[in-house]
């Protein structure tokens, strides 16, 4: 059953670009994961260091394969010092009720 993960970020704003470069890193490699489906960055209006990233993926099993990446994990550690907060995840089943 498909999957949907909303990754929430708050950035600081010394070295945003820095930052979203990285996300932006971050979801071409998700991309050539086995079971990504698509994926979205959004920025907030009222807030622009505020950004959520919502991917979509076969199944949890394929989302938590990619949580385990070491290429993933060492542009996670890169990121980390651009962020105000520490990233927050939720995974949602879709169609499931």
């Amino acid at each position: 059953m498909a999957v949907k993960v909303i990754i929430d970020r708050e950035l600081k704003l010394e070295g945003k670009d820095v930052a979203l470069e990285l996300i932006r890193r971050l979801r071409a490699n998700a991309m050539e994961h086995r079971g990504y489906i698509s994926g979205e960055t959004l920025i907030s209006n009222r807030n622009p260091n505020h950004v959520i990233v919502i991917s979509t993926w076969n199944n949890i099993g394929n989302w938590l394969d990619w949580t385990d990446n070491k290429g993933r994990n060492v542009l996670e550690e890169e990121l980390n010092p651009y962020l105000s907060r520490p990233t927050q995840y939720e995974e949602f089943s879709v169609g499931e009720l």
